[in-house]
């Protein structure tokens, strides 16, 4: 391998990670440990062991329906995780020396329908034949708790027997629906700029049966199967990727030697420079990389061996602070690193290590939108066993208002208010909220209406209460009748009063009237429960 609660305003939302914990960083700047800060869990965020002592897990896939699989490199085995519960799932013959074994898991996008789940694995099943040693992609159809229908989708060639590193190995799902793979060089430094050769290269296929490369690929003649699925080369071992929710653009970790361990935004055809003679630990005091190769600088490059392997963008909403955020797991030290980006989304515009956690291969967002990621067990001196954690919430509400955005009423006109409630966290959890009506209005006959929990109203105000499963959004309405002309503008705020299981009640203005017209003004609290 190569290396608190959100202020209610007005207009926006902001979020604060407390005093000094995040660091701007030039996205070409060398990073040493010293100049990252340290950065607390969110509040109500705490880490969780979901499975200890696991046989060497590698990476880790999601699938639909609440089920999640992980690869165990040594054994051959893919586990999957129901409930409280795991068990082996199907079995490749994976040979484990050195880097080699039961690498990458990816779950297909239609897997409700079809049950494919994809495994990336090395093998000497053709050794006979052909002399050499492979790595292969499969895919097992998942019926129940079963699985069969191995099929054959790819085969790489190890360049000889002594190719027992940079394997590479993941596999995602691109928001396109095609199948990315990242093989790493199998160290031999020539397959960077041969585009004729799989290795050093992410590649682009259509899931089908073998796989096939998409005519639109950058290098694309349908001449051969190497050039013509290469999505990006010029890597040496690019351990994990993953696709920019907001952009789509491919973030792959590469690992350098010793040094020049990078993260790469990555666009079709892209050449990340890796080749022989390369000249390790210069590109940064040479003014940058050699633009004879490298088609995009690195988004960031550390100047000491980190080995960047798991690399996760977050798409959950357990902590939408960290909504779409990059985050980057280092092998040797086991740091997990945090990155927000800029708005282009092409530099890093914040970096933070995450305090009091241990993450050194595999990191994912998880059912429910918690964060897993696989540490080394300690002590464990040979690496063998690894623990499986998760980052995760108990209970995070949200409840947010919206005022009406009609020109300010007149007696005997109606305006609808609508209060939405929002629960991201992993226990059930109850709630009250309580709403004054607005002033010069009367409630409606027939009004509120809520989708979940007790509503009731009165003459001064509305009140709600009941519990919220996790995932679940609960709606109540309430319309009122203006009983008097607004001439100026004038304050027409109903406010809200929300407490949660052992979180403190805040209240909520929900409207303004500005310049003769009453306008929108989303708002929202976040209540944790520990």
């Amino acid at each position: 391998m190569r290396r608190l609660l959100p202020l209610v305003a007005l207009f926006l939302m902001l979020f604060s990670t407390g005093s000094g914990a995040i660091a701007q960083v030039d996205p070409l700047r060398q990073v040493t440990q010293q100049t990252v800060a340290l950065e607390p869990l969110p509040p109500g965020a705490r880490v969780e062991l979901v499975l200890d002592h696991v046989r060497n897990p590698v990476a880790m896939a999601f699938a639909p329906d609440g089920r999640w699989f992980f690869t165990e490199r040594t054994t051959g085995w893919v586990r999957v995780v129901s409930g409280s519960s795991h068990y082996p799932i199907f079995y490749v013959p994976a040979r484990s020396e050195g880097e080699r074994g039961s690498l990458g898991v990816a779950v297909d996008p239609n897997f409700a329908s079809n049950g494919y789940v994809y495994v990336y694995y090395t093998s000497d099943e053709d050794r006979r034949t052909t002399g050499k040693l492979d790595n292969r992609i499969v895919r097992y159809t998942i019926q129940g708790n079963n699985a069969s229908g191995r099929t054959f989708m790819l085969k790489a060639p190890l360049d000889s027997d002594s190719s027992v590193i940079h394997n590479g190995g993941n596999m995602r799902f691109g928001p396109d629906g095609k199948l990315y793979v990242s093989i790493g060089d199998y160290f031999n430094a020539g397959n960077g700029q041969n585009l004729s050769t799989l290795p050093a290269k992410i590649h682009r296929f259509n899931p089908t049966t073998p796989l096939s490369a998409p005519s639109d690929n950058p290098f694309y003649d349908g001449g051969g199967p190497q050039a013509d699925s290469i999505y990006a080369f010029g890597l040496r071992n690019p351990f994990d990727f993953d696709f920019d929710p907001v952009t789509g653009a491919l973030f792959a970790a590469d690992n350098g030697v010793a040094c020049d361990d990078e993260i790469n935004r990555l666009l079709p055809g892209a050449n990340s420079g890796w080749r022989v003679n390369y000249p390790a630990c210069d590109d940064f005091s040479a003014g940058g990389p050699d633009p004879n190769y490298n088609t995009l600088p690195p988004l960031i490059a550390w100047p000491y061996s980190a080995v960047p392997t798991g690399v996760m963008f977050y798409r959950g909403n357990l902590f939408p602070e960290w909504k779409n955020d990059l985050f980057v797991c280092h092998w040797k030290n086991g740091e997990l690193h945090h990155f927000k980006l800029n708005g282009a989304r092409t530099a890093i515009a914040a970096h933070t290590i995450l305090a009091g956690l241990a993450c050194h291969i595999d990191v994912e967002t998880g059912n429910g939108g918690a964060i897993y990621f696989i540490r080394n067990e300690d002590p464990d001196p040979n690496k063998e066993y690894r623990d499986i954690y998760r980052i995760t919430r108990d209970a995070t509400i949200y409840a947010s208002t919206f005022a009406p955005s009609n020109v300010v009423p007149r007696a005997g006109e109606a305006l609808t208010y609508t209060l939405r409630l929002v629960h991201y966290g992993t226990l059930t959890t109850t709630f009250s909220i309580t709403s004054s009506l607005p002033p010069l209005t009367t409630l409606i006959a027939g009004s509120p209406q809520a989708s979940g929990g007790a509503i009731s109203g009165s003459g001064t105000g509305v009140a709600w209460s009941g519990s919220i499963t996790p995932n679940t959004t609960l709606t109540a309405v309430y319309r009122v009748a203006v009983n008097a002309n607004l001439g100026a503008p004038t304050p027409l705020g109903n406010t809200a009063r929300i407490s949660t299981s052992n979180a403190g009640a805040l209240q909520l203005p929900t409207s303004v009237i500005a310049n003769g017209r009453s306008i929108y003004l989303p708002l929202a609290l976040r209540a944790f429960m520990p």
